[in-house]
């Protein structure tokens, strides 16, 4: 390579390098103004506004070239690369005239790829700061929605406070996320006749229009129906059973009836076919079982129980009356665990319910231990089971034999 070839190829690349610098410093300083387009003076006098031109190592490209890019990306789903392609734009005039539409591109793009933390950050900050406008409510929901689904229901709660003021820029569908995430914020604190309100609220606006009818079922009724199922589990699991009721018939009736309830509420966010709300009601259905099953294991012997015969016929016949519970928790454990399997749902309702399966297997081992410890058969205990509700309705005989012989 002669000298002056080589000299000729260091002073472009040096030409080259100062010309970069300038555009760079020019875009940078007046002649292209960030947030806006770069003013130029027509041939006639007119001011012509030309788009703001992004100067990188490899290319020019003005802005709304940048935002046909990354919504070409988006039509192709490639969902993770549009949304950093709208966040550069964001990045590179954030006060423009193309910087909300970018926004708003991140964020939907985000949310199309499952990057709900992303997605969370650009809904609310474009509902901030667009706070009277319709599509910044339309911002808010969605940050709702998804903080609902993060179960940040604290949070949620407060964007449903700023959001029902502004129900007339709201479909059905929106006010009904609203609703359920102030009624889940209150239910969060165990406020569950504040709640009752609300779930109403969006229940009516659901029987008006009858959306529960609908095939698939909305997504955003998942979370009304779970909100239900929690306001009754609350319910449910006030009813105590120590120190023992006097009425123990009745109030474990009353506490049965409302876990019924809950688990229908649950079941009908189940509809929506939603892996994520499937996972959540399913282990509040397992939970709501093995709770009651400890609870009721842990009533103290009755002091009418006076000798060791009576006493170990009562431990046999409650863990005998009592097991179905535990039956009952592991089925739905396993079809839950069995459904998360299928979709490759991994939230933390999984995690949990898979606990909750070892935990039943255990309890089930640990009850079967304890009945064959104790000196009676099966049948004996349901014999006293029988016994005992006999006595409870009618005034015992003197002839009655004693239930129960103590195992050879």
């Amino acid at each position: 390579m002669s000298g002056l070839f080589r000299y000729s190829l260091q002073q472009g690349a040096i030409l080259r390098q100062y010309s970069l610098i300038l555009a760079i410093y020019l875009v940078g300083n007046g002649c292209a103004p960030a947030g806006g387009e770069a003013p130029r003076t027509a041939s006639d006098g007119n001011e012509v506004v030309v788009p703001r031109t992004i100067v990188t190592p490899h290319d020019a490209r003005d802005i709304p070239e940048l935002l046909r890019d990354a919504a070409q990306l988006a039509e192709k789903r490639r969902f993770r690369e549009a949304a950093e392609a709208y966040d550069r734009i964001v990045a590179l005039d954030a006060t423009g005239p193309s910087a909300s539409d970018a926004l708003w591109g991140a964020a939907e793009c985000y949310d199309h790829n499952d990057d709900h933390e992303l997605a969370l950050d650009r809904y609310q900050l474009f509902a901030d700061q667009q706070p009277t406008t319709a599509k910044g409510a339309a911002a808010r929901v969605r940050a709702t929605r998804l903080l609902v689904f993060l179960a940040r229901y604290e949070h949620a709660g407060q964007n449903a406070d700023e959001l029902l003021g502004k129900l007339e820029l709201l479909n059905d569908f929106a006010k009904i996320s609203v609703f359920s995430a102030k009624a889940l914020s209150l239910l969060s604190r165990d406020q569950d006749v504040k709640a009752a309100y609300y779930i109403e609220k969006a229940r009516d606006l659901v029987e008006q229009n009858r959306l529960d009818e609908q095939q698939p079922m909305s997504r955003d009724l998942a979370p009304l129906y779970y909100a239900l199922g929690e306001s009754r589990r609350i319910r449910a699991e006030r009813i105590k059973f120590d120190p023992l009721p006097r009425d123990f018939g009745a109030v474990l009736e009353a506490r049965c009836q409302l876990l019924l309830d809950a688990q229908s509420a649950y079941a009908d966010s189940m509809r929506a076919n939603d892996s994520h709300w499937s996972a959540s009601a399913g282990y509040r259905i397992v939970e709501l079982y093995q709770r009651l099953h400890e609870e009721l294991n842990a009533i103290p012997i009755p002091p009418s129980a006076r000798t060791e015969r009576e006493r170990a016929l009562y431990q046999g016949a409650l863990r005998i009356r009592y097991a179905v519970l535990l039956t009952k928790a592991k089925t739905m454990a396993e079809h839950t665990v069995s459904m998360a399997t299928r979709t490759g749902e991994s939230s933390e309702a999984v995690t949990r319910t898979k606990a909750a399966l070892a935990a039943i297997d255990r309890a089930i081992a640990a009850e079967n231990a304890a009945l064959d410890k104790l000196p009676y058969t099966r049948a004996d205990f349901e014999a006293y089971i029988s016994e005992m509700e006999a006595a409870a309705t009618t005034p015992p005989s003197k002839t009655t034999k004693p239930v129960g012989k103590p195992k050879p």
